[in-house]
């Protein structure tokens, strides 16, 4: 048996990490942003890239602020983008040492200039509802890391979504039927086996393998943030019936497989009555007590002690 090491884990934090897709919007334009944002949000776009959330910056500033909050997966940003012109933003942004994929915006036929100090593609503005959403879908796949994890007789290929159980240590892969699964429930999986692995990590402090409703909400879909007690926030929104959903899904995906219950619900730590005592309107006491409902991968005897990832490819 192969003990467990939170080494032995390369890139299943990453992977989990990608939400939806974030992309940040350098134009000045208001027309040109709201193009955009119309592009992206169509039912082709969505079926096609997923989940995206878009960040619009109307100058360079506002660029350079959102840049210091936090990470994106994709920019794209207007060439003429007064008073500071995007390539300008871009090649400065380059020399700091940001990696991440950008797509010039332009009416400018000087491409070969834009391609030569930063940016990695471009899209004609005019060519923008014909070409936007392909170019974008390229560049994240492009990207996107190629992952999978072997925890067990489970083979879960993060990169396309697809789950495999073997119900015969010595059952070869390739007669074990895959299943798709969604992008929220291969996220939920994932972040339920990391906890798991955590927890029964040699030398790991955190010996909790539960994770909460409050967590999986944090990491897998949007969320705010709302006032809790003693000045604290808590992650929160209106309905967590989707996630609820999910992992019913997921659960009846695995048993589908020929896979045991792996899932374990947990009761919700706080009573309605504590609920009552928060800072919320009464119709939030229930759905907050629900963040407190926990979850665990119940891998046991049946899944052994073998993790074994593949290591992100090229």
């Amino acid at each position: 048996m192969t003990k467990r090491t939170l080494e032995s884990l390369p890139g299943l934090e990453a992977i989990l990490a990608g939400r939806p897709r974030a992309i940040l919007l350098i134009e000045d334009e208001p027309d040109y942003a709201e193009a955009v944002a119309r592009i992206l949000g169509s039912t082709e776009s969505r079926s096609s890239l997923g989940q995206v959330e878009l960040v619009h910056a109307a100058s360079a500033l506002e660029a350079e602020e959102a840049l210091a909050r936090r990470r994106f997966d994709l920019l794209l940003v207007d060439w003429h983008l007064g008073p500071e012109s995007g390539l300008d933003l871009l090649v400065r942004l380059r020399a700091r040492g940001l990696a991440t994929t950008a797509i010039m915006l332009t009416t400018d036929e000087r491409v070969d200039v834009a391609l030569d100090t930063g940016a990695d593609d471009y899209v004609r503005k005019s060519d923008m509802g014909r070409q936007l959403r392909s170019r974008i879908l390229a560049r994240l796949r492009r990207d996107a890391p190629r992952f999978s994890l072997d925890y067990g007789p489970l083979h879960i290929n993060f990169q396309d979504n697809l789950v495999r159980y073997r119900s015969q240590a010595d059952q070869p892969e390739s007669e074990a039927r895959p299943r798709r699964l969604t992008q929220i429930e291969i996220t939920i999986l994932g972040y339920l086996i990391l906890r798991e692995a955590r927890a029964t990590a040699m030398g790991a402090n955190d010996r909790s393998d539960v994770v909460t409703m409050e967590e999986l909400l944090e990491h897998v879909s949007d969320c705010r943030r709302v006032p809790w007690k003693d000045g604290e926030t808590r992650v929160f929104v209106p309905d967590s019936n989707a996630i609820e959903k999910s992992i019913s899904t997921l659960r009846t995906a695995l048993r589908g497989l020929g896979a045991p219950e792996m899932i374990e619900r947990v009761a919700a730590a706080m009573s309605l009555e504590e609920s009552r005592q928060l800072r919320l309107e009464p119709e939030d006491q229930e759905r907050a007590r629900k963040l407190t409902i926990g979850y665990r991968f119940a891998a046991g005897a049946a899944l052994g002690v073998l993790v074994n990832p593949a290591a992100p490819q090229a």
